[in-house]
């Protein structure tokens, strides 16, 4: 799931995995402090190396194709101009 979050704090971060994750889950993540509180709320989190390497392409090929596709998408599409307003009706198609 994609959505506009408000920023990234922990509050932002967990509102959005409580709302989209069943709990018990393992969140694959980066090192960001905002995420340290998931063991807390009952998820299981690991913690993915900031260098990606081979391996987590085989652990995360989506995620990885998702971002590059949106980030294509802005540069391409829209020359790196987004309405802040339309972002969600965006993320949602």
């Amino acid at each position: 799931r994609l959505e506009k979050i408000q920023d990234a704090s922990g509050k932002s971060l967990t509102e959005f995995i409580k709302k989209n994750i069943e709990p018990t889950s393992t969140v694959i993540t980066d090192g960001w402090p905002s995420y340290s509180g998931l063991e807390k709320l009952g998820y299981i989190h690991k913690i993915q190396s900031a260098v990606v390497k081979e391996e987590d392409e085989k652990v995360l090929p989506n995620v990885h194709r998702i971002a590059s596709l949106l980030k294509r998408w802005l540069l391409g599409t829209h020359q790196s101009y987004l309405n802040k307003n339309k972002l969600g009706y965006y993320l949602d198609e």
